[in-house]
């Protein structure tokens, strides 16, 4: 799975989200443009300068918090914003885009066809009768229930999605754990992303 921020933490981190790697130095972060949290009193006094017990948040995407056994309520808080923050900088670029099918314009229809049926690899979600496409950095959804009012067979239109090899679908956010499930809760849009980024 893609990275898509770091801890930095002498110590084990009790159920860490899958998008967030665990490093036991700062030197030692993949990406160090991803959000960076630093845990320990101990080990942000040394790593950051100007250090003020009182600013969580240290420049651009650096934040520090307690350890567990110093402050675990406090720690188990910070955790949990730091995901959110995580998974909020991750996808807060990409575009979405519902496809209402009744008003759309022709030259819109052609292009939605156009990105279903070309050999870029796209990752398609689909849930609740309705499909999400993951394509340069956008999702377009598209509800299948609408298709019944424009005489189009949802079996068919199905069918043309499965019959392109370069379209990666599923009918399932198993993949995805009960911690990310919680993050993105409304936005279960944002899954063709996850069904990319699990499989880099």
């Amino acid at each position: 799975m893609k990275i898509l921020g770091s801890i930095v933490s002498k110590r084990k981190i009790k159920d860490v989200v899958g998008f967030v790697e665990v490093v036991n130095d700062i030197s030692k972060v993949s990406d160090p443009t991803k959000p960076i949290l630093i845990v320990g009193l101990s080990e942000a006094k040394k790593l950051i300068s100007d250090f003020s017990i009182l600013e969580k948040s240290v420049g651009e995407d650096i934040f520090w918090t307690y350890g567990r056994t110093e402050k675990r309520d406090e720690h188990e808080f910070d955790l949990k914003k730091f995901y959110d923050y995580v998974l909020e900088s991750a996808i807060k670029d990409i575009k979405y885009y519902y496809v209402n099918l009744l008003t759309i314009k022709l030259n819109s229809v052609k292009k939605l066809i156009n990105i279903l049926n070309n050999g870029d690899k796209k990752y398609i979600y689909i849930s609740n009768n309705i499909f999400y496409v993951y394509y340069n950095n956008y999702i377009l959804g598209v509800s299948l229930d609408i298709t019944s009012w424009l005489n189009i067979s949802k079996k068919k239109i199905l069918s043309k999605l499965h019959s392109n090899p370069n379209n990666i679908i599923s009918y399932s956010d198993s993949f995805l754990s009960y911690d990310i499930k919680r993050i993105i809760n409304n936005k279960k849009y944002v899954t063709p992303y996850f069904m990319s980024i699990q499989s880099e």
